[in-house]
């Protein structure tokens, strides 16, 4: 280990990036969450709280790992701040442009007091070396590093960059990867066969879900004093992402997730755009209506290129 305040800087902290943060703060990492401005910091931050109460409901963890993962995560306001980490993990939405611009303000802030940190890229979509090309110092330690989808208790992660193996120079994020538990495996991104990158399947993803649900039980059942968590209730949705306590009932579209109770899809409504006129459809509900919830239009910062419907 080195010096680092942290383990981890993720930076990006949506959907991905907040679970990026959560799975390696319950692995035990210490590990600083950044995002542009203050209501997208707090905003990932609810996104960890809402799946790490979700995961003590299912029986994933404990209440007590819960407490712990929260208190190792910590949002902070500048990338400075983020750079004084082992690994950088970029974790924004897949605008090459964009990414390289990131990464230069992640070199001018590292520089010369953190020549050791590690940057990386989660992007499936595009190559560490074609993102930090020109824009971050060649003497730096750059890799893929590719979280599995659904992040939270998959132990598989890909290490990638244009190399038949991985260099020394990537020993040390190798090391603590194993250390915590991570099972890292190589790509070569520059192969021809790149598009063929792994997914897990649904199999894949139940089995790895029953064995934490299996090792969580055992645990607590060898407390004397933690009681085993509840099965959370029946229903359609989940609660919601922003004030972790109503159900999630509006309906985000096209991407058919449902994130965030009325209340505070309109109140973000009312803070970011203007609500068009209802529209009696929900084109990608083959015609049927949701019978008592009103349908709202918007597009925001929050879900970019995505249109919301209620």
């Amino acid at each position: 280990m080195t010096s680092a305040k942290y383990d981890f800087g993720v930076v990006g902290l949506g959907r991905m990036g907040a679970s990026i943060a959560g799975s390696l703060a319950l692995r035990g990492c210490r590990v600083a969450m950044y995002d542009k401005s203050h209501f997208d910091r707090e905003k990932g931050w609810n996104i960890l709280s809402a799946d790490m109460k979700t995961h003590v409901e299912q029986g994933m963890i404990t209440p007590a790992e819960k407490d712990a993962a929260l208190g190792r995560g910590k949002l902070v306001e500048t990338l400075e701040e983020v750079v004084d980490s082992v690994v950088v993990v970029e974790a924004i939405f897949e605008d090459l442009a964009v990414k390289k611009e990131l990464f230069k303000k992640l070199e001018e802030a590292a520089g010369q007091r953190h020549p050791a940190t590690i940057f990386s890229t989660n992007s499936m979509n595009f190559d560490i070396m074609n993102i930090t090309s020109e824009v971050v110092s060649a003497e730096r330690t750059v890799c893929g590093l590719r979280f599995l989808h659904p992040v939270f208790f998959i132990p598989d992660i890909e290490v990638s960059g244009p190399w038949n193996a991985p260099p020394q120079s990537l020993d040390s994020l190798l090391a603590l990867l194993k250390r915590v538990g991570f099972k890292p495996f190589f790509f070569n991104c520059k192969n021809p066969s790149g598009f063929f990158r792994r997914r897990l399947d649904d199999g894949e993803v139940t089995a790895f879900r029953a064995q934490q649900r299996d090792r969580t039980a055992s645990a607590l059942q060898g407390s004397a004093t933690e009681p085993a968590p509840a099965a959370p209730a029946a229903s359609s949705a989940g609660e919601c992402c922003v004030c972790t306590d109503a159900a999630a009932n509006a309906l985000f579209a096209p991407c058919g997730h449902q994130v965030m109770c009325m209340p505070c899809a309109e109140a973000l409504e009312q803070q970011t755009g203007s609500i068009q006129p209802p529209v009696p459809q929900l084109p990608h509900a083959s015609g049927e209506t949701l019978a008592g919830r009103r349908q709202l239009v918007r597009a925001t910062p929050l879900v970019r290129g995505i249109s919301i419907w209620v």
